[in-house]
């Protein structure tokens, strides 16, 4: 496999990229262009990432290239995977959010300025958030 190192220097230079331009674009030193480019370090995981969008490259090969292990890089997709508690409910809040801008587009208010959900089982999460509450209780809106 070629080194990220050869990998990186010869995108640069097919793309007429000076190293400044490149660090430049990827928002890095010059220098930091350069110690990759000499092998002198490996670049971390976030790093390789803006690296193998630049070389249009996948993720894994970059990661090999730049001379993480099968294991490491296996750990590094397990380590994305398992998300915290509250980015699970952040991205479920945004899901939610979404689903009531779409409801809402779809069934404009009634003449007393309230939008009511046609089937309770939405929940009062979508419920709360059409009435302007945040996040909702949690629970079902007996009056839907």
């Amino acid at each position: 496999m070629i080194s990220l190192a050869e990998q990186l220097r010869a995108r640069r230079q097919a793309r007429k990229h000076s190293q400044a331009d490149l660090a430049a674009t990827l928002g890095k030193s010059r220098s930091w262009v350069a110690s990759i480019e000499r092998g002198e370090f490996r670049p971390k995981a976030q790093e390789v990432a803006i690296l193998a969008n630049y070389l249009g490259a996948m993720m894994s090969d970059t990661l090999s290239a730049a001379g993480y292990t099968p294991h490491e890089i296996a750990l590094l997709g397990l380590e994305r995977v398992a998300l915290t508690r509250a980015e699970i409910e952040a991205i479920a809040f945004q899901a939610a959010t979404v689903a009531v801008q779409l409801f809402q587009a779809a069934h404009p208010s009634k003449p007393d300025g309230e939008t009511r959900l046609p089937n309770p089982g939405f929940g009062g999460l979508a419920q709360g958030l059409i009435d302007g509450h945040g996040q909702g209780d949690g629970q079902v809106d007996p009056a839907a």
